[in-house]
């Protein structure tokens, strides 16, 4: 009976320790843009506020629907839930909002909740996430702009709209 215990024993103390090394990496979540904006994802129940409250630099409009191709420019979004992000969450919705005011369908856009920059991804090979919010401007599958890393790179002197018509530009 003694030796049993000891095995036992020696066997949970094995699963502990293999278990503590084996790293599980986290997971993106693909999220619905609909149900964002009907508030229906737990986390984000603050979109639908700041979406509406955003104000639109209009001047950018024009330029920015005349830039933008549905048949070669699409968009990822990461996004963390809740408010854990401070201020820069709010970009989600603005950035979302200002998509819809050029006409991008919610076909050409990816949206993904993450808890922070080290998440997988199914661009991971192909892009690093320095900051969340993240948004990138793909032109032909390819990631060719990253609008929030721009606006905090210029310590937000610049805005979501400049950004993303410099992005289609490219």
């Amino acid at each position: 009976m003694k030796k049993i215990s000891i095995i036992y024993l020696f066997a949970v103390i094995f699963s502990i320790v293999f278990s503590s090394c084996t790293s599980t990496e986290e997971e993106a979540i693909v999220l619905d843009i609909q149900k964002m904006r009907e508030d229906y994802v737990s986390g984000y129940d603050w979109f639908s506020f700041e979406y509406e409250d955003y104000t639109i630099k209009s001047a950018y409009l024009e330029d920015l629907k005349n830039n933008y191709d549905n048949s070669i420019h699409s968009f990822l979004i990461y996004s963390k839930p809740s408010c854990s992000c401070g201020p820069e969450y709010r970009k989600t919705a603005q950035f979302i909002k200002v998509l819809d005011s050029i006409g991008v369908e919610t076909n050409n856009i990816q949206l993904y909740s993450v808890g922070n920059n080290n998440y997988s991804h199914p661009y991971k090979d192909k892009i690093t996430l320095n900051n969340i919010p993240a948004f990138i401007v793909l032109k032909n599958n390819v990631p060719v702009y990253s609008i929030n890393d721009t606006i905090i790179q210029y310590n937000n002197a610049r805005f979501i709209e400049d950004c993303l018509l410099d992005a289609l530009k490219k």
